[in-house]
């Protein structure tokens, strides 16, 4: 419930207050919440279409491989 009012405060003023302990960019825009949202949307779209063609337990090896390699 907490971070959807700061999500709301964020979009509505264009920055978040940081006294309620989130550190935000002054480059924040409802712009990039939209784009932030669509790629997901697509990441999980592709997801099933993987799952949907390979078996399950190679999809979650890959799924686990991909976090690692995301943070280098």
């Amino acid at each position: 419930l907490i971070q959807g009012v700061i999500l709301m405060a964020a979009v509505q003023t264009g920055h978040v207050d940081l006294s309620a302990g989130v550190s935000t960019s002054p480059n924040f825009s409802p712009a990039l919440l939209l784009i932030n949202g669509l790629t997901f949307w697509a990441y999980l779209q592709l997801s099933w279409l993987v799952l949907s063609r390979v078996a399950t337990v190679t999809h979650s090896v890959c799924n686990s491989l991909r976090r690692p390699v995301m943070c280098v």
